[in-house]
């Protein structure tokens, strides 16, 4: 199964990101600081969303939560997903720069170096300022291998809408 580090756990997330990517067999890794949700998280086998607008529920399985205060294990997830994504506000996007950047210090390490996505749910286009801003802080962390793989294998990828993530995801 492939799968996904979802940050910032929020209606976006949990409501709307997770039961999209759930359908299509994700491994979730929830990720905040709102400790009594993960712990929820981690009690729990699934949940129900109901779609706004109506329509059939929506089960959300195969999640997990991890508490964003433990970065070394954040980080850790590394080794196994291949896709980040954001609902964090836009001024966090730039504290993610020392999470990220071990996350891909940890893929390498384990020689997993298919590309990685990270999809910032942000509502911004995609060259926002603060998307360019942590993939130019990672950058200046790596050294010369690593700052070729991000460069190479990440994509910092703007949110699309659904369905041309769907096949943004088909297709890479």
């Amino acid at each position: 199964r492939r799968a996904l580090l979802l940050g910032g756990v929020g209606n976006i997330g949990r409501g709307h990101i997770a039961p999209m990517l759930s359908q299509d067999d994700f491994d979730i890794f929830f990720v905040d600081f709102n400790q009594s949700l993960i712990a929820e998280a981690n009690q729990r086998d699934s949940y129900l969303v109901t779609p706004v607008g109506g329509g059939e529920l929506i089960t959300v399985r195969n999640f997990w939560g991890i508490d964003a205060r433990d970065q070394e294990r954040v980080a850790a997830q590394g080794s196994r997903a291949d896709w980040i994504f954001t609902t964090v506000g836009t001024d966090n996007i730039i504290k993610l720069r020392d999470v990220v950047y071990r996350f891909i210090r940890n893929r390498i390490a384990a020689n997993h170096l298919d590309t990685l996505n990270i999809v910032f749910a942000e509502n911004l286009p995609i060259d926002q300022p603060q998307i360019a801003a942590l993939r130019q802080a990672v950058l200046e962390m790596s050294d010369d291998a690593m700052a070729r793989y991000v460069q190479d294998r990440v994509n910092f990828i703007g949110a699309p809408p659904v369905g041309e993530f769907r096949e943004y995801e088909q297709n890479h």
